[in-house]
């Protein structure tokens, strides 16, 4: 079991004396470093205490995935980011079933509600309260990477028009651009981010009846903000299909897991490293027993 330790140097005992043998503490210094770390390099398969100098934003996905991450919302490896810029760099670190606790070591309550808010559209759940006096907050990240606070499944089909011209198919990652009033009620209140499920043609001349794995982006594109502001779009990438594209069909999308909330990247190559690794996960997970069997009435 991998362990993201945000907070104090002093948690890494407790926490290995609680089984927990490899953790990795994020620290503002090297001083804190030295006390946290059992292991000199931040490198190595082995199960080690070990140190990242910085603050979370800058801990590489590499040194993860963590099954458990704690977090003092105090804490000067929180970032300038505060709580909710450790929570979304978490998240995509984060396994499957995973949790996150959340204190404060000054003592003062870990508001349950306000934590629930900023984590409403990232993918974690908040399971409750912990201890005595309520002075920590758990969260969970659902099994599967099944949409928080959705009980199943979400279906939705529309038709294919056309993008917004950037060059999607050009950069190896095309998209068929779904139309929004055609999902507007199946989206509705849904976060802006990215999903993942099953597609196939509802309707057209590419009706195969073949079902294939998908992710889907559900956004604004901020890494593209055009003069005019940001437009909302539903596009979804169709894993495994060379053909041609998807202009005036119809494609039934069923919608079961959501991977991370939408964010801004510093440039195309970021991005796509981020697209390819989204597309990794959802693939990891469709592959599983878990949606060996899709609904029957789909």
């Amino acid at each position: 079991m991998r362990v993201l330790n945000i907070s104090s140097s002093a948690a890494v005992d407790l926490l290995r004396e609680r089984g927990a043998l490899d953790v990795l503490s994020v620290v503002p210094d090297e001083a804190e470093a030295a006390v946290a770390s059992t292991s000199a390099s931040t490198l190595g398969n082995e199960a080690a205490a070990r140190s990242w100098v910085g603050d979370v934003v800058s801990v590489p996905p590499y040194m993860g995935p963590f099954s458990v991450a704690v977090v003092d919302r105090d804490w000067d490896g929180v970032g300038d980011g505060g709580l909710r810029g450790a929570l979304v760099k978490a998240s995509l670190m984060m396994r499957p079933g995973g949790h996150f606790l959340v204190y404060s070591s000054r003592g003062s309550l870990v508001d349950r509600d306000a934590v629930a808010a900023v984590v409403r559209d990232l993918c974690f759940e908040v399971v409750g309260d912990v201890g005595a006096d309520g002075d920590a907050v758990l969260l969970c990240v659902p099994d599967g990477f099944a949409v928080p606070n959705v009980s199943s499944p979400i279906k939705m089909a529309g038709e294919v028009v056309a993008g917004y011209g950037r060059g999607s198919r050009k950069l190896g990652v095309p998209t068929a651009n779904l139309r929004p009033d055609d999902v507007a009620s199946e989206t509705d209140g849904l976060p802006l981010g990215v999903y993942f499920g099953f597609v196939r043609h509802e309707s057209g001349s590419g009706n195969d009846g073949v079902v294939r794995k998908m992710v889907m982006n559900i956004g604004k594109r901020p890494t593209f903000v055009t003069d005019n502001g940001p437009e909302e779009s539903i596009e979804v990438h169709v894993m495994d299909y060379d053909g041609g594209d998807f202009y005036g069909e119809r494609l039934a999308v069923l919608v079961v897991g959501f991977l991370r909330p939408e964010m801004k990247f510093d440039g195309l190559d970021a991005l796509l490293n981020r697209i390819q690794t989204d597309i990794g996960m959802a693939r990891s997970q469709l592959d599983g027993d878990r949606w060996k069997c899709l609904p029957g009435d789909w």
